[in-house]
């Protein structure tokens, strides 16, 4: 059974097998029965055929069944025993270089400009590939999902330790449109570099001939046999640059091979095996991370689904995995589990072939990482931010720099040689930042990143006021924080709406809204940042802000459907957004006044769709920068609608300093099942509290204690659906909220 579910891992459902000429029919026929793949001919593209070409080995030799599970237990507990999961520091750095040669078989001359387009296309891709790998800010490899700190690149020493660009030319006219069945060992033995240095890949005109179901690609995982290892793609889905695009035209980011090599880093399909069993660790794509998905998908990933409902907790399929069949503008992340999945890979030394590649002494002789001349990149944790604030900034560069020269015009310091440093700009302005880097290789290289930092001065006095009543979006001050803005796919992010048709709310036409509905990347966070606010001269403040939101209930199989509830958080920063603290959080039916799913989308809210929520500020009172920040942190739900924000000093209201800072707070409310009273004490009271129901009788009384000095929350459960009156009973005075529980 054990060597079904490992099988069940590294075959898909409904993918027809091509089985030609030198193997035989009947024996892959019983193969499959027994691991109880279904055939299909439906008419779909096969973007990957690493799964046929793995069946088509194990039929060729099956004692590869049992290396596959041995490999698999390794593999697992290599996860386990060296926590893989775990991030190494703040600031990430490529771990494992992966020096890499690529054979570009072709079957005709190759005019030199040609030859020049094909190198640049070629080194196109290995741009990519570091973005999507190291997921580099700025570009289209941002994403929800993790920084792998993998970096592949090409190598600059042939195996006889001559200069090379890492790109070999081969004039084959029969292998050049291959067919991978037959035609495999011989594109892998007579056109190679040495595996233990080098990966391997092959660019090729075409792969099978099949016009209906054109393939893209393929790879070899570790446990198979070592003479055959490495990548193959089609030469027009490598790269970004020059004649690419694939068949369709969407292959044009070079995902084709962000996904192949995702194979050869042993990780499999996120539809593996279809949904699989309830044991994530066994069966699926072996890694419980990745929602399992009934099949491949293909276009942008707009469409909800949820394809299996044996995982705990049930939750949608993400189409937007690495692994998956998207187009390339879909595609944007591998998950926690896949990384550490990679990691183990590399590490395990039952492959020396593959764990010698990423040693040091490999890296020397084939010059790459600090060997190889460098390429300046870097990002920074805060863009937008005020005066004598420090902004770090994140080294990106590739090919593992070992020094660096920072220029920051206006910052001090000015200059910089660490990786990560530290800059404050003492005088407002737009500035423009520079980096370069040199390594082992005596090379350097810079790069300026133009009007780069945004430095503020002006802070608003309290009250503060927005009702978003102007089109101009976002109101002078604010800033919106959208790190997916370079995708592919165009990210939504807040934006402006019009109220007027249905009547209006709160104090202008207009509002901010987060189009949820179709923002269809899972787990994307979006904020939207008020200008610096005083609040050095108030004892108290809060905040209120109008909100209206209806969760999606997604129906997805007859009588079944999943609550898509997006969040927001409040977040408060006292350093110009360097940091945060949270402050409010709030999502699904929790964050909805209606306290129930719509399965429509809410283009524009109905007045009794609007509440008004307040925020407490005490844990940023005494500063004179507060920024405050609304962040949603997306679902693939509904839209969410905010307005009327306003942020003024607190009016303790029946109590006279110095007992509390302001009356109690009473949230959530509405509640599902119990609340929580907020209040902070300026001196020690005995405290205590009932619940009311609404007949007047106490159903529930605490026994008073005492509270000390500083800030209080205590839970308050509801027995059951209904409207309660609590009594917070401080010193000798009481405070009444009504509270409903739905």
């Amino acid at each position: 059974m054990q060597n079904i579910l490992i099988f069940l891992s590294l075959y898909r459902k409904d993918r027809r097998i091509i089985i030609i000429n030198s193997v035989k029919k009947y024996f892959l026929y019983i193969f499959f029965c027994y691991l109880g793949v279904k055939f299909t001919n439906a008419q779909k593209n096969t973007p990957c055929f690493t799964d046929e070409y793995h069946a088509l080995q194990i039929a060729k030799d099956p004692s590869l069944v049992k290396e596959i599970e041995n490999f698999e237990k390794e593999i697992q507990n290599r996860i386990q025993k060296n926590k893989f999961y775990k991030i190494q520091s703040d600031f990430l750095k490529t771990r494992y270089v992966i020096p890499c040669v690529v054979h570009v078989i072709h079957n005709r001359d190759i005019a030199p400009q040609d030859t020049a387009s094909i190198i640049q296309q070629i080194e196109s891709q290995f741009d990519a590939l570091f973005n999507d790998y190291r997921k580099v800010p700025g570009t289209n490899g941002i994403g929800a999902g993790v920084d792998m700190e993998i970096e592949f690149t090409l190598a600059t020493k042939d195996p006889q330790g001559k200069p090379t660009k890492g790109i070999n030319f081969i004039k084959n006219s029969a292998l050049a449109d291959l067919e991978p069945a037959t035609e495999d060992i011989e594109l892998k033995r007579t056109n190679v570099w040495p595996r233990n240095k080098y990966l391997n890949i092959w660019l090729v005109d075409k792969i099978g001939n099949d016009p209906q179901r054109p393939t893209l690609g393929y790879a070899q995982f570790p446990s198979f046999p070592p003479g055959t290892d490495g990548v193959v793609i089609r030469r027009d889905c490598f790269g970004t640059k020059g004649r690419i695009g694939g068949p369709g035209g969407s292959n044009d980011l070079g995902r084709t091979a962000t996904h192949e090599l995702g194979h050869w880093l042993n990780l499999f399909h996120p539809f593996q095996g279809g949904c699989g069993n309830t044991s994530c660790l066994n069966s699926g794509d072996q890694i419980c991370d990745t929602p399992p998905t009934a099949e491949d998908n293909y276009g942008l990933g707009l469409e909800r689904k949820n394809t299996c409902t044996n995982d705990t907790p049930d939750i949608p399929d993400n189409p937007r995995n690495y692994m998956d069949y998207l187009d390339d503008a879909g595609l944007n992340y591998f998950s926690q589990g896949q990384k550490a999945r990679a990691l183990a890979t590399l590490e395990s030394r039952n492959f020396m072939q593959r764990y010698n590649l990423w040693q040091e002494s490999n890296l020397r002789e084939t010059g790459v990482g600090k060997y190889k001349a460098p390429v300046a990149n870097f990002f920074a944790n805060n863009r937008f931010t005020c005066t004598g604030v420090p902004v770090t900034f994140i080294d990106y560069s590739t090919n593992q720099p070992t020094e660096y020269r920072w220029e920051f015009p206006g910052g001090t310091p000015t200059t910089s040689t660490e990786a990560n440093p530290k800059v404050i700009y003492n005088t407002p302005g737009i500035y423009d930042v520079q980096l370069t880097v040199s390594n082992l290789s005596g090379q350097s290289h810079t790069i300026t990143k133009k009007a780069f930092i945004q430095v503020i001065a002006e802070t608003k006095s309290l009250p503060f006021t927005e009702g978003f009543g102007a089109i101009t979006f976002p109101p002078a001050g604010w800033y919106i924080e959208n790190p997916d803005s370079a995708a592919a796919l165009k990210a939504l992010t807040w934006t402006w709406r019009r109220l007027a048709t249905r009547g209006g709310f709160g104090r202008s036409q207009g509002c901010a809204t987060m189009p949820c509905f179709k923002y269809s990347d899972y787990n994307q966070i979006d904020g939207l940042r008020t200008p610096p606010l005083d609040l050095s001269k108030v004892d108290a403040a809060h905040l209120t802000f109008s909100i209206a939101y209806l969760p999606y209930n997604f129906s997805y199989a007859s009588n079944k459907s999943i609550l898509l509830g997006d969040t927001l958080s409040v977040l408060a920063s006292t350093d110009c957004g360097a940091t945060w603290q949270t402050l409010y959080k709030k999502g699904g039916l929790q964050l909805s006044k209606v306290g129930k799913p719509v399965n429509v989308e809410i283009n524009l809210p109905e007045n009794n769709d609007w509440r008004t929520d307040t925020v407490r500020l005490d844990k940023v009172i005494g500063n004179n920068r507060v920024v405050l920040k609304f962040e949603v942190k997306n679902n693939f739900g509904n839209n969410i609608f905010i307005d009327d924000i306003v942020v003024e000093r607190t009016t303790p209201l029946s109590l006279t300093p110095p007992i509390l800072v302001h009356p109690p707070v009473v949230a959530p409310n509405p509640t599902q099942n119990n609340t929580q009273v907020f209040y902070h004490l300026l001196q020690p009271q005995k405290c205590s509290y009932e619940v009311i129901n609404i007949q007047g009788k106490i159903i529930f009384a605490s026994s008073p204690t005492y509270c000390e000095t500083g800030e209080h929350s205590v839970n308050i459960p509801l027995p059951s659906k209904g409207v309660y009156i609590v009594s917070i009973n401080i010193g000798e005075q009481k405070f009444y909220s009504k509270v409903v529980c739905y």
